[in-house]
């Protein structure tokens, strides 16, 4: 019997038009009344999770930014990796500011700075959902003086150039120092997330088989994208919604629906009913 679900965010709960419908939401509390946890597992920050917050009324810890921040169901940090202002500072030097975001763990806005995007960005979508978190800066020192605390620098990057960022982490003896993350594709370009160290959502699911008491073979992973497939290795079971991608369908042990389908509804329902084995 599983004890836990783990659930990724947008692509899984979240439909293409980033809601949540009536019966994902039913389906969440289907499992809560039997008795099986529910925790969140996604890339977003907390003031990007934070509107979700009420729908989801989270009983368990809440895993953000890809594991790299880890809350009670209160509110407290339970784990967080940051990035060191000196290695911030050398990610700098080696991708610039421009397409860059750097995100800090704050519960008031802003979380992120940047200083600016190219025009043919195909993240622009996604850029412009979240301005109102977002600050701009001209200069990375203005950032570096900053007293904050670092958790992140995602990168827009051209898909065939993550050999080319990982070649340049190492030249900059930054291996040891900062975890890599691939967190999607959008056409030829990537959204290359670069944290501290030991992060992943992999790691996360560790943590909490710790912090919780429960195996990870006793958890369910649900995911669509590519930051999910580590921890779809490691779960007891690993679902891949029928949006994402092949290669993380070919890692999952099934594929249900997709998320404009209502597949979370689908695999709890089946679940439930013992139609899933």
């Amino acid at each position: 019997m599983y004890e836990i679900f783990v659930f990724d965010l947008d692509g899984t709960l979240l439909n293409s038009r980033k809601e949540m419908t009536d019966r994902t939401i039913e389906a969440l509390r289907t499992l809560e009344d039997a008795g099986i946890g529910v925790v969140i597992c996604t890339g977003r920050s907390f003031l990007s999770f934070k509107p979700f917050m009420d729908e989801l009324n989270p009983s368990f810890p809440i895993i953000l930014q890809n594991g790299a921040v880890i809350l009670s169901k209160d509110g407290r940090i339970l784990r967080q990796s940051i990035l060191r202002s000196d290695v911030v500072e050398k990610l700098f030097e080696l991708f610039g500011l421009k397409d860059s975001i750097i995100f800090t763990f704050s519960k008031t806005s802003p979380d992120r700075f940047t200083g600016g995007f190219s025009d043919e960005n195909p993240f622009m979508k996604y850029v412009d959902s979240t301005r109102k978190l977002m600050e701009f800066v001209d200069d990375p020192k203005n950032i570096l003086r900053m007293n904050i605390e670092f958790i992140e620098v995602g990168i827009f990057r051209k898909k065939w150039m993550g050999v080319e960022i990982l070649e340049k982490l190492n030249s900059a003896n930054l291996s040891g120092e900062v975890s890599l993350i691939v967190s999607n594709f959008l056409s030829d370009t990537g959204f290359f997330e670069i944290f501290g160290p030991e992060v992943s959502k992999g790691r996360a699911l560790k943590f909490l088989e710790k912090h919780l008491g429960i195996s990870t073979k006793k958890m369910v992973f649900i995911g669509d994208n590519y930051n999910d497939i580590d921890a779809m290795r490691i779960a007891g079971l690993s679902v891949a919604m029928g949006n994402s991608p092949d290669e993380v369908k070919k890692v999952a042990d099934m594929v249900v629906p997709s998320c404009d389908e209502e597949g979370v509804s689908y695999l709890v329902r089946e679940m439930m009913r013992g139609g899933l084995k």
